[in-house]
Formats: structure tokens, sequence, C-alpha cells
């Protein structure tokens, strides 16, 4: 066990360690960076366009958004950046990704929406991405958006349980 410095507002907060695997290359973590560069000129319209596809899938999910997305949005891609930025250090990429499931839980996230913002998401960036260099990264995107939604959803288990147990 150890303690999870990315929930600040909860002081001493302990979460389990759960090693999950994220065996990324150097060269595979250079080839993401650099396929998540070339979309960082396009980065509104790709958040804008993500958003719009899940409000639309699942409209259920909009109640827990601020009307104005500017925000939303603009946290989607800083935690892509963020996240490519952990890579070559799983312990901190787990870290964030614990925390962000943790904090799903109030905004109805469910295995399902998991699984669709992975496929959904790696739909968007293909949409805004040079499609050649893309279908050549597209399976570690593929990859890593599943680390992501797995890694999320233990964060939401873990919280669940704890929830449980202090207040249940």
């Amino acid at each position: 066990m150890y303690h999870d410095p990315l929930s600040p507002y909860i002081p001493g907060r302990v979460v389990v360690k759960l090693n999950l695997q994220m065996n990324f290359t150097n060269e595979e973590i250079a080839l993401l960076r650099a396929s998540f560069m070339q979309l960082i000129p396009a980065s509104e319209e790709l958040s804008v366009s993500f958003y719009r596809r899940m409000f639309d899938e699942h409209p259920e999910v909009r109640t827990h958004f601020k009307p104005d997305m500017q925000s939303q949005q603009d946290k989607l891609i800083d935690t892509l950046a963020v996240l490519l930025d952990t890579l070559n250090r799983p312990a901190n990429a787990e870290n964030l990704l614990l925390s962000l499931g943790k904090r799903h839980i109030a905004y109805g996230a469910t295995p399902e929406l998991y699984a669709w913002v992975e496929v959904s998401l790696k739909q968007v960036m293909a949409e805004y991405a040079d499609a050649e260099t893309f279908l050549a990264v597209e399976p570690l995107w593929a990859r890593l958006l599943s680390y992501v939604g797995t890694t999320m959803m233990e964060g939401t288990k873990y919280c669940r349980k704890f929830r449980l147990r202090e207040f249940g």
C-alpha cells in the first residue's frame, strides 16, 4: 500500500497498488508521443468532436458536465499529455489513472462507457491525424487506451469498496 499523492484533498488517503501491466518500449512511447504532437494543432476540434459524439450516443452522461465544455475539453487533452509524459514512469501513470477513476464515479462512468471511450477516442484521433501515420500507431493507442480504461475502472472499484467498508 502507498499514499496517493494525487488525492491531496483527502489527507493520508491510502490506495492499493495494482501493478497493472503497461509495458511500452522507449520506441513505442516515442511513437505515441509523436503521434499525439501531430494532433495538438487540431486538439480543440478533436475534443469538441469527441464530446459531441459522446453526448449524441450517451445523452445520459450530459448532465454530469457543465454547460460550458471548454474546461472539460482542455482537461481531456491535458490529461492525455500528462499520461504520455508518465509512460516511462508506470507508477505515476497508474496513480493518475486510479485517481481519475475515483473521481469518475460521480460522473456516472460505467464499464460500458469506458469501453465506448476507448473505441471512440481512438476513432476521433484517427479522424484528425495523418491517416498513414496513425495507422502505424493505432495498435499502440489501442493498448494504451485499454490500459487507461482498465486502470480507471480499478480506481472506481477500489473507491466503491473503500466507501462500503467505511460507511456501510
